[in-house]
């Protein structure tokens, strides 16, 4: 299987999810072991509560205009009182059940969203976008079909039109932190896959992109944000760790082959900064 390279403006997310390919959460599996990514495309995940609030932070920051009709609030009350089961059982004719919240959990996505939004730059930069884009393309060297959610893509004849924009929360977002959470969950990967993408377009909005901007914004209080962009080096890094992992991947699709660990004993050293701390 192959995908023609192509960005998809209108599609929603659940139809983006049913497709097929090489994505970065799938990459970041793989990174962890091959049996880690045959695992979960046998069986996919279930939607954990930080994926749901994820989705709807995502929902409000991105599309604001739209939440409101998307995600339900369930009223504040005693879960067993006859108001709030009334009005659980209204909300389950009008949403589906992932996109339900409690009425704190609703009431922090606002918060969340306002302190994005409250922002200039982020303000600007999105509403200079195009949000949740999806593309689709075949990495030349593999043959590996490969697919990516785009959270924002600035025109490209706006001032941030060699941009790509990510929209994370976290629980730190200050420099020192996020800079641990870019290595750890792999976001320079997602960066480079993401960027990589645009590189397989033609014109007006497909033209390529080498910038990428992450808007970061906390999980409690005072729900701080904050914006990054990765370096050259670190877009290299990715890059280099994704030529990597695809290669991996085709690999085990030819042998059919998915290996976990290794079986030796392994010596394991700690990375510099945990003696710089």
């Amino acid at each position: 299987m192959t995908h023609d390279s192509k960005l998809l403006f209108n599609q929603s997310a659940e139809e983006y999810h049913s497709q097929a390919g090489a994505s970065a959460s799938r990459l970041n599996k793989l990174n962890r072991s091959p049996a880690h990514l045959k695992h979960s495309l046998d069986h996919p995940d279930e939607p954990t509560r930080a994926m749901i609030i994820g989705s709807a932070v995502h929902s409000a920051v991105l599309e604001p205009e739209l939440f409101s009709g998307e995600w339900g609030r369930i009223p504040e009350g005693h879960g067993a009182s006859k108001a709030v089961k009334e009005a659980k059982a209204e909300l389950a004719e009008q949403f589906p059940p992932d996109q339900i919240l409690k009425a704190s959990d609703y009431d922090m996505i606002i918060t969340m969203r306002d302190s994005v939004l409250g922002n200039p730059v982020a303000a600007s930069l999105l509403e200079a976008s195009n949000a949740e884009v999806s593309s689709y393309w075949t990495d030349p060297k593999t043959g590996i079909p490969c697919k990516a959610r785009i959270d924002a893509m600035p025109f490209a004849d706006s001032e941030w039109g060699s941009c790509l924009v990510d929209v994370k929360t976290t629980v730190n977002a200050s420099p020192k932190e996020f800079q641990r959470s870019v290595f750890n969950f792999g976001y320079m990967r997602q960066a480079s896959h993401y960027l990589s993408a645009t590189q397989h377009m033609e014109t007006g909005e497909q033209t390529h992109r080498n910038r990428f901007i992450f808007i970061c914004v906390e999980k409690s209080p005072p729900y701080c944000t904050a914006m990054y962009e990765l370096d050259p080096d670190a877009l290299a890094l990715g890059k280099a760790d994704v030529e990597r992992l695809l290669g991996v991947w085709a690999d085990c699709e030819s042998s059919d082959e998915w290996p976990s660990y290794p079986t030796e004993v392994q010596e394991l050293s700690l990375p510099a900064w945990a003696y710089t701390r």
